[in-house]
């Protein structure tokens, strides 16, 4: 989702539905030295995986920030993937295995549960911070795309946000992006799967899945953050 946002963010501050030759991860804050960021191009488009504890406060407080979440089922199932395809992480495992991980927080960028509520209780009431949702962008991306240029004050007509929101498919980013990714993948795999929400259903088995519900009303039954597990 974060590199998705990114790129609807980048056209809307260019003003143009072009996709930029850019790495995003260039642009991320964990991978980058202060130095590197300041002398970027601004407007500045950054962008992370990291917990609230680890930003700068001057970022926190003197920008404007969208966040993003994903529905943990379909998190695993992404996270689970990704693993499997990054050459340098070189997960072997099956995803029986990983979801054994995934449960309980241990794999990298940590708890689902623990990053999502933290940054959601932390957004309440700021101004300065805008929460979208994976699965309504992939119900309706333009009207996500029209809110998010309402949120950061750039004029963004009609047309373009239908641009942009073509642009940024889920079939042109895979069709377009794969030859700008700063990672090696194994073999044929692709960094775009599929982007569907509700696909956890096709790894999660009825055990797994009832597992996971016990903790998600364990974990969530005093947390408001809206989430959605199909559409």
């Amino acid at each position: 989702g974060t590199h998705w946002l990114w790129e609807v963010i980048c056209m809307l501050t260019e003003g143009k539905a072009e996709r930029l030759q850019l790495e995003k991860e260039h642009y991320m804050i964990e991978n980058s030295s202060s130095k590197t960021l300041d002398n970027l191009k601004e407007p500045r488009v950054l962008n992370a995986h990291v917990y609230i504890e680890q930003v700068p406060e001057c970022l926190l407080e003197n920008n404007k920030i969208v966040l993003i979440s994903r529905n943990p089922k379909d998190t695993a199932v992404s996270w689970y993937n990704h693993n499997v395809a990054d050459v340098e992480t070189d997960y072997t495992g099956k995803f029986p295995a990983f979801y054994e991980l995934f449960r309980v927080g241990n794999v990298p960028n940590g708890d689902w549960f623990n990053y999502n509520k933290t940054w959601w209780e932390w957004s309440k009431g700021r101004p300065n911070v805008l929460w979208v949702t994976y699965e309504d962008a992939k119900l309706d991306l333009k009207s996500v795309t029209k809110k998010i240029a309402k949120f950061l004050e750039i004029p963004a007509s009609d047309e373009l946000c239908q641009a942009i929101a073509h642009e940024c498919s889920f079939k042109k980013m895979k069709a377009e992006k794969h030859n700008l990714l700063p990672f090696e993948l194994r073999g044929d795999m692709s960094f775009y799967r599929k982007g569907q929400v509700g696909d956890w259903k096709n790894w999660f088995t009825v055990a797994q899945n009832e597992d996971f519900d016990r903790i998600w009303d364990e974990k969530m039954k005093d947390c408001d953050l809206p989430v959605q597990f199909t559409i």
